[in-house]
């Protein structure tokens, strides 16, 4: 009878200890559960901050860029401005110095006219006096019209490049300076004529006129008279 007892005990004793185990077996899974319960909402919150933190630095950086294209905007439109300041000031300037220079050359243009015209006068007054005296001048008188359609021709020269000198003026600040340039160019060509029409006339004058001067004193007037005599 002891025995029965004994082995009631012991049996018991297992169940009570297997009721232990289950419940805390299953108070451990219903923890854990709770846990990964928990932890869920955790993770969302967690991913829905670094989404939000992510927005924010876009949306700073797109604050930024936009900034960025305003500022550089804005310093475009400066430039423009300022370039096109600079452009009417240079076209000012230019168009001054291009004033100056026409100026000048009608200014050196009427010197050398004038240092012609009092040297063709000095020379029909040589004329004359060789003239009266009986000498043949009739060379020097020959090219002293020549010599007065060389200084006409230079004055011409002169006076159609300081016209195209002047047409420069109007286009440099409202035409292209492709054009500017063309017209120029071409004012250049006939100063370069015009220089080299008063190169001839000084030749002309060297070595020309002042040498018929030299032969016609070198002429025997008494023989040119008596043989006028004889005539």
């Amino acid at each position: 009878m002891k025995k029965y007892i004994n082995l009631i005990l012991v049996l018991g004793l297992a169940l009570s200890f297997n009721s232990h185990v289950f419940a805390e077996d299953t108070g451990s899974d219903s923890s854990k559960e709770e846990t990964t319960t928990t932890e869920r909402p955790k993770s969302t919150n967690f991913r829905e901050k670094m989404q939000e933190r992510w927005q924010n630095k876009q949306q700073v950086f797109k604050d930024k860029l936009e900034g960025t294209r305003e500022k550089v905007k804005e310093e475009r439109e400066e430039n423009k401005e300022q370039r096109k300041e600079n452009l009417e000031r240079r076209c000012e300037e230019i168009t001054q110095k291009v004033k100056e220079r026409v100026e000048n050359y009608e200014q050196n243009a009427q010197l050398h006219v004038e240092k012609y015209t009092r040297l063709y006068d000095r020379l029909e007054e040589i004329k004359n006096k060789l003239a009266d005296k009986g000498y043949d001048v009739s060379k020097l008188e020959s090219d002293m019209a020549t010599f007065d359609d060389m200084v006409q021709e230079y004055a011409g020269l002169y006076k159609g490049f300081i016209a195209k000198l002047s047409d420069t003026q109007e286009l440099t600040c409202g035409e292209s300076e492709g054009a500017y340039k063309e017209a120029l160019k071409d004012a250049q060509t006939q100063l370069k004529a015009a220089i080299e029409a008063r190169q001839k006339i000084r030749a002309f004058y060297v070595h020309t006129l002042r040498k018929d001067i030299e032969e016609i004193r070198m002429q025997n007037v008494d023989s040119q008279i008596e043989k006028e005599r004889t005539n």
